[in-house]
């Protein structure tokens, strides 16, 4: 009977010893299951970061690609206006020398009521700033110690024949300074605004477009 009992208790413990085996193993299941999901919870965490970022620098990317068209644009106008203002340019050349050097400009015949060549492009750029006097800011300007200014002139009845340089103002403020208290700076080294800048400037450009151009193509690759 003891024999039995001893028998019967042996089992009993190898029985324990088993299902604690067996939960043991069950747990370290467990366990391993919740760190996988962990780490799928983080790559996916990580995964939907990622995408985020990606998708922030396509929208920026997209954003200075439209910039970079309407930038292209804009250069591509420019062209066209330098192009269409090039057969001008000796004209544009004339009108300046004349300015710096304080001659009056001769534009036309008055007694036959016709206007020569540098005539009809004054003409066309003339601004009236009031009753006798004009000025023409889109045609050409000087950068000087009192800011980019341009010059005025008389030009009585409005008639375009003839202009005389009677003082410079100042683009921004609009503020008039003599011509005497200026004319040392208006010299061809302090032009602005000039064909030959432009064109350089457009240069420029095309070599700055091209630069973002081939950013946003390693970008998207």
């Amino acid at each position: 009977m003891q024999e039995e009992i001893r028998t019967s208790d042996i089992d009993l413990f190898a029985t324990k010893a088993v299902i604690s085996q067996m939960n043991r193993e069950r747990e370290k299941k467990i366990e391993a299951v919740n760190d996988e999901i962990c780490n799928k919870n983080v790559t996916l965490s990580n995964l939907d970061y990622e995408i985020a970022v990606k998708q922030s620098q396509l929208t920026k990317c997209e954003e200075s690609i439209s910039k970079l068209e309407q930038f292209q644009e804009s250069v591509e106008k420019l062209k066209i206006y330098i192009s269409s203002y090039l057969p001008l340019s000796p004209l544009i050349e004339e009108y300046a020398n004349a300015v710096e050097r304080g001659e009056d400009i001769e534009a036309g015949n008055s007694f036959r009521g016709l206007l020569n060549a540098i005539g009809k492009l004054l003409k066309f750029f003339k601004e009236l700033i009031v009753n006798g006097l004009c000025w023409f800011p889109r045609l050409m300007r000087w950068n000087t110690s009192k800011g980019e200014v341009a010059p005025v002139f008389s030009d009585y009845h409005n008639e375009g024949y003839n202009y005389r340089l009677v003082a410079y103002r100042n683009l921004v403020t609009k503020e008039q300074y003599s011509v005497e208290s200026i004319e040392k700076e208006i010299t061809a080294e302090n032009r602005i605004g000039t064909l030959k800048q432009l064109d350089q400037g457009i240069i420029s450009r095309d070599v700055f477009v091209k630069e973002i151009q081939n950013k946003i193509k390693i970008f998207k690759r």
